[in-house]
C-alpha cells in the first residue's frame, strides 16, 4: 500500500476485500491524510451492515480523527437512546418483524463509534466526558465509562468519580466502577467500597458483582464479611452477584455460602453458584 497515492488509498476503501480495505485505511491514517475520516468511517459503516464490526478500521479512523470529527462521533455515542426507544416505539405499535436486526446494527454502530474515540486516546476525553454528562443511560455507561476505562489514565479519575456520585441507573454504574478500577486501580477501592455495604442504595446485582470483583481483587478477604452479608439479600440478583467476588476468595466461609446459594430458592443464585463451585472444585 507504500507506493499507492492517497486518491488510490481512499479508492480501496471501498474495496469489497476486507484485508485490502483495512490496509488502505491503515495506510491513510499513517500518513495522517487530511479528509480521510469521512472515507474510512463509510467503509466501517458498510462493514457493519455486513454484520461486523472492523477493529482496524476503527483504530485507524481515531488516530486521523479531528476534533470535529470525534465530536460528531461522540454525537453517535448519545444517538443509541434514543435510537433504541424509537426501535421500541415501532415494535409495539408496528410488531416490526426486522427490530431484531436493526438492533444489532444499532449496537455494532455504536461499537464502532466507542472504538474510534478509545483509539484517539486523550483528545476523546473531553467528548466523552461531556456524554458521561447529557448522554442517556447506554451512552453513559456502554459508551463513554467503557471507553474511559480503555483509555485507562489515572487523571480519568476525577470525572469517573463525579459521574459515579451522581449516577442512579445501575447498567451505568456497573461500567463506572469498571472504569474507575481500570483507571485508578487499588485506589478506586475508596469510592467502590460503599457499593458493597449492607444497607445501602444498592439494587443491581451487576452492580454488586462489578463492586465485588473489584474489591476481593485489591482488599482480599478483607471484603468477605459484606459479601456473606449481601449473599443473604431478599433479592436473588444481589445474591447473584455476589458469586464472582465469593468465587475469587475461595475462602471457606465464601466456599460454605456459595454451597448454600448453590440450593437457593430462585434459579440464578443456583445456576451460578453451581458453576462456581464446579469450577472451584473438589475441596
Amino acid at each position: 500500500m507504500t507506493d499507492l497515492t492517497d486518491d488510490e488509498l481512499l479508492e480501496r476503501l471501498g474495496s469489497h476485500t476486507h484485508s485490502e480495505s483495512t490496509a488502505a485505511a491503515e495506510e491513510l491514517a499513517r500518513r495522517g491524510t487530511a479528509g480521510a475520516f469521512d472515507a474510512i468511517w463509510r467503509s466501517i459503516r458498510r462493514d457493519i451492515g455486513w454484520e461486523f464490526v472492523p477493529e482496524e478500521k476503527a483504530a485507524a479512523a481515531g488516530r486521523v480523527a479531528t476534533d470535529a470529527d470525534l465530536a460528531r462521533i461522540a454525537d453517535e455515542l448519545r444517538a443509541i437512546d434514543p435510537r433504541l426507544e424509537e426501535l421500541e416505539r415501532r415494535e409495539e405499535e408496528d410488531d416490526d418483524p426486522d427490530a431484531g436486526d436493526e438492533n444489532d446494527q444499532i449496537f455494532r454502530e455504536h461499537a464502532a463509534a466507542r472504538l474510534i474515540l478509545v483509539a484517539a486516546g486523550a483528545r476523546a476525553v473531553p467528548y466523552l466526558v461531556d456524554v458521561l454528562r447529557d448522554g442517556g443511560p447506554t451512552a453513559r455507561g456502554l459508551g463513554a465509562a467503557l471507553a474511559l476505562g480503555r483509555i485507562g489514565e489515572v487523571a480519568l479519575g476525577v470525572p469517573l468519580r463525579a459521574a459515579l456520585e451522581r449516577e442512579t441507573e445501575p447498567e451505568v454504574l456497573q461500567h463506572l466502577i469498571d472504569a474507575l478500577d481500570r483507571c485508578e486501580g487499588a485506589d478506586a477501592c475508596d469510592a467502590v467500597a460503599p457499593f458493597l455495604r449492607a444497607g445501602s442504595d444498592v439494587n443491581s446485582g451487576a452492580v454488586v458483582r462489578a463492586a465485588g470483583v473489584v474489591m476481593v481483587k485489591h482488599r482480599g478477604t478483607e471484603v468477605l464479611p459484606d459479601l456473606l452479608a449481601l449473599a443473604r439479600h431478599e433479592n436473588p440478583m444481589i445474591r447473584a452477584g455476589t458469586i464472582p467476588g465469593l468465587a475469587a476468595l475461595a475462602h471457606p466461609d465464601a466456599v460454605a455460602m456459595l454451597r448454600r446459594l448453590a440450593d437457593d430458592d430462585h434459579p440464578r443464585p443456583r445456576m451460578l453458584a453451581g458453576r462456581a463451585l464446579a469450577d472451584l472444585g473438589p475441596g
